[in-house]
């Protein structure tokens, strides 16, 4: 009996490594290792692998010259060798083991029948659920900076920053605030906080990449002698570039303003608004370059302007933690005579994204 036990063991490895080391699994394994092939208009050939796409760009890594973003109006010839899903412009999403196509339109199956599609026709591949209607997509980031000073004056600085936003395929809903709180022996020096809320609606059809939203601001700063800043506000909003090397959102709106600052009556105004946010990678080193501006235009009285600027250069450290330098200007025209209308801030410190 021990014999035939053996016997069967190893006639069972012997029949598993005989078929492991068949050429059917051989010729399935260099097939899966197979890389995905890109013909461009410009001639060149790109092998690799498809990180995903969308918006009609192709996050590609490719072999020889690393990750770069193609838009997809460059591609005249695609293979993918392995299982991939597709959406389309038009919602229908697919999954197929493999995946080639060309300049000429190709056939999808479906129950109405037979329908035809383009490389234009591509929405994203290998999208993650939320694109796909399912779940909901959150980001955030946070930063602390905080400096600590002992000896003939003892000085403490506290200064943080976070934003975090949460999307689905119709709406997008955004919180971030900011605020310093700044002692020098142990009487207070600075103490200012702002929040905001925000929700967006996307638009489809021929505005799509665009969107509507409304606002709400809250601020407070007490060596400024605002006791409270609060806006309401709508806008329009595009994101006209959505390359890793260069992102471009703009959001002009309109708002209703009110202020209550020490010794000054209470006001309110209607205003122009707008935000800008620009995002690039093209320091390299895996560093995000982030340019925010926020504005606000009294329509009651154009020599009073709010403008607030913020540049932030993060570095990777290890996990999701960065070492960011931030570069502040807030310029408002209306704080009291005794008090600069620019303060400028610069900051190292600490963040975590997710």
């Amino acid at each position: 009996m021990r014999k035939s036990r053996l016997t069967l063991i190893f006639g069972t490895v012997f029949f598993l490594f005989g078929n492991a080391m068949s050429p059917s699994a051989m010729a399935q394994e260099l097939a899966t290792d197979e890389p995905t092939r890109i013909e461009l208009n410009s001639g060149s050939i790109l092998l690799g692998d498809i990180s995903g796409a969308s918006s009609g760009k192709i996050s590609f890594k490719s072999k020889s010259v690393g990750l770069v973003i193609i838009p997809i109006e460059r591609v005249v010839r695609i293979r993918i060798p392995k299982s991939v899903v597709i959406k389309f412009l038009d919602g229908r999403v697919i999954r197929v083991p493999e995946f080639e196509a060309g300049l000429d339109p190709f056939e999808v199956i479906t129950e109405n029948g037979a329908e035809a599609y383009s490389l234009i026709d591509i929405d994203a591949i290998n999208p993650e659920d939320w694109l796909l209607g399912r779940g909901i997509h959150s980001t955030g980031k946070v930063r602390l900076s905080w400096e600590k000073q002992s000896g003939n004056t003892e000085q403490n600085e506290l200064d943080y920053n976070f934003n975090a936003s949460w999307e689905n395929l119709k709406s997008r809903w955004k919180i971030r605030g900011e605020g310093e709180l700044h002692s020098a022996s142990n009487e207070k020096t600075s103490d200012k906080f702002t929040i905001v809320g925000k929700t967006d609606r996307f638009l489809t059809g021929h505005q799509k990449g665009s969107h509507i939203g409304a606002n709400i601001l809250y601020e407070t700063d007490e060596f400024s002698e605002l006791k409270s800043r609060y806006i309401l506000g709508l806008y329009y909003g595009k994101q006209w570039y959505t390359s890793p090397k260069f992102k471009f959102l703009f959001e002009p709106g309109v708002a209703f303003v009110g202020e209550n600052r020490e010794n000054k009556d209470k006001e309110t105004y209607p205003a122009l608004s707008w935000e800008i946010e620009i995002n690039s990678n093209l320091l390299g080193l895996g560093t995000t370059t982030t340019l925010t501006q926020n504005g606000i235009q009294n329509l009651d009285n154009f020599d009073d302007i709010i403008l607030n600027t913020l540049l932030v250069i993060q570095f990777p450290l290890i996990s999701k933690f960065t070492l960011d330098t931030s570069f502040k200007f807030e310029y408002d025209s209306g704080v009291p005579a005794t008090i600069d209308k620019m303060d400028e801030t610069i900051k190292l410190g600490i963040g975590y994204r997710w």
